[in-house]
């Protein structure tokens, strides 16, 4: 058992890692100049750009970056946040609660639908009803998520109004995004 999980951590690491290495390329080929984004248009003369450029090693190499964001990223330094200049751990980490509270919702709501589906579904084997939750439950998996998404707020908030499209300062505004990522879990094993 420890081999299985150490190797699945191998792994997960080597995966990580490609993954890593496949978004810093593509953003190294996305046209645009990472300093202007940053100085905006009116403050990007050539002498600010040049200093960015410097400032944060966008003249090195391709290889060199990667290399120095690899190694940082390893030691936990994902970098400053250019529109609030704060560590990027730390916005990261002040999403986190939220993040949590979402998944153990959607999480929880997969599982307890699941369960009262699949019980269901074998009490009464090869019933309509079997079929219809089969049916739908397959749906819900191949559904995208965006797309429950939208026929939910469209549905919910848009034509009915019982729940918040947006917002995160009460229970139901936890319905629409719980019960979309929820849903597609909920079906009978």
């Amino acid at each position: 058992m420890l081999q299985y999980i150490l190797r699945r951590l191998l792994a997960m690491v080597g995966v990580l890692a490609v993954t890593v290495t496949f978004i810093f390329a593509l953003m190294n080929f996305v046209p645009g100049d990472p300093a202007i984004a940053i100085l905006g248009p009116e403050k990007a003369t050539v002498e600010a750009v040049k200093e960015i450029h410097q400032k944060l090693g966008l003249d090195d190499p391709f290889v060199v970056r990667l290399a120095r964001y690899g190694w940082n990223l390893a030691h936990g330094d994902m970098g400053i946040s250019y529109r609030t200049q704060e560590p990027v751990i730390k916005e990261v980490l002040s999403r986190y609660p939220t993040t949590l509270k979402l998944t153990i919702g959607s999480v929880s709501l997969g599982i307890l639908l699941g369960i009262a589906i699949g019980v269901f579904s074998a009490v009464n084997q090869y019933s309509f009803f079997d079929r219809l939750f089969t049916s739908i439950s397959l749906i819900g998996v191949s559904a995208p998520s965006f797309w429950i998404a939208m026929l939910l707020t469209l549905c919910f908030s848009v034509k009915l109004g019982w729940l918040p499209a947006t917002g995160s300062h009460g229970w139901q505004f936890w319905v629409l995004p719980i019960a979309t990522m929820g849903l597609p879990k909920a079906r009978p094993r």
